[in-house]
């Protein structure tokens, strides 16, 4: 996503010029943000940064986006209780985003977010119960933004390529999810989210989720899109022109919908992995690794105890004598 001589990168400027608070960003998410916005600028009412570390991208919101009326930010470090701004539609919240007691707090009644921007812990289960929590305060037509994905291949960050409960792969089921009418299931869209609702404690409605309008991918960046449910999101199938030499017989699907086939009968289906039994086995891998680590420690106690060290000479002689044996 580049701006073009004719669509100038209005934030970009913004952000060269920009002398206050440090805002901390990779400069592809400034053109990303640029196109997403650059229609927009000029009528969102409220933006929501969870994660702001030093306060600067809230000022330079606040200039991008000049009608804008709240203009909120959260961050769990107690620092940030100290910074102060000028701009008073600028509000900061302290404390744990990923609390129902935040959500409330920052909604104040019925407060909803024509933007909303993920630019916390960047952990995965953060990521994932902060959308549970934060996308129904998105208003429809709002647009939804996680930042830093790249941190979802990280052990540090409990994740790894193709680890199934990482942020990136709930995200990749979101995908699933906005093309959900042609599934050819009785499944609901909440269902092939079931082992992240379970890990994670997530409270993630089927009609929170047919909400999501679009789910885009760059480079370490999620964008999501939301609207109106609706019955028929991909339309009806139009037919334009007059001559179909080779094929006619596609004039008569003018105006139709689309049918799903049923996929109950489908080998591929069938072969589908409960992701119930890999929580399960990834569950209990978990408690042997914690039961072999306080083996593993118990035995360094052992090891470093000073009888270990006494009788060490003894042990020597042991295994001595046993070799001796052996030879013999």
């Amino acid at each position: 996503m580049k701006s073009t001589p004719q669509t100038p990168n209005r934030l970009q400027n913004l952000c060269d010029e920009h002398i206050g608070k440090v805002s901390d960003k990779w400069e592809s998410y400034i053109d990303i943000y640029d196109e997403l916005f650059q229609e927009i600028y000029g009528s969102v009412e409220s933006i929501l940064e969870i994660g702001i570390q030093n306060g600067g991208s809230l000022e330079i919101w606040s200039s991008y986006f000049p009608v804008a009326r709240k203009i909120f930010g959260i961050d769990i470090n107690p620092k940030c209780k100290l910074l102060k701004f000028k701009d008073e539609r600028i509000k900061v919240f302290v404390g744990d985003a990923n609390t129902r007691e935040m959500v409330n707090m920052i909604s104040e009644g019925s407060t909803f977010f024509d933007i909303i921007i993920d630019d916390g812990s960047h952990v995965s289960s953060d990521i994932i119960r902060t959308f549970a929590l934060y996308f129904p305060k998105l208003k429809s037509g709002g647009t939804y933004i996680i930042e830093d994905l790249h941190a979802s291949y990280w052990e540090s960050h409990q994740g790894a390529l193709n680890y199934n409960f990482s942020s990136i792969e709930f995200l990749k089921k979101l995908v699933d999810v906005v093309n959900f009418s042609h599934w050819g299931t009785d499944m609901s869209p909440s269902e092939i989210l079931q082992s992240f609702i379970n890990l994670y404690n997530l409270d993630l409605e089927p009609d929170l989720l047919l909400s999501i309008g679009s789910v885009y991918f760059q480079d370490s960046i999620c964008v999501i899109t939301k609207s109106s449910p609706a019955e028929n999101p991909l339309g009806v199938r139009r037919i334009f022109g007059k001559d179909a030499s080779i094929d006619d017989s596609v004039i008569s699907f003018n105006h139709s919908t689309s049918a799903t086939p049923t996929q109950y009968t489908n080998s591929l289906f069938n072969l589908f992995v409960d992701d119930e039994l890999i929580l399960k086995f990834a569950q209990n891998t978990a408690e042997l690794t914690t039961k072999i680590e306080n083996i593993e420690d118990e035995l360094r106690v052992i090891k470093s105890s000073a009888s270990w060290r006494y009788t060490k000479k003894l042990r020597q002689i042991r295994y001595l004598m046993s070799k001796f044996s052996q030879k013999k």
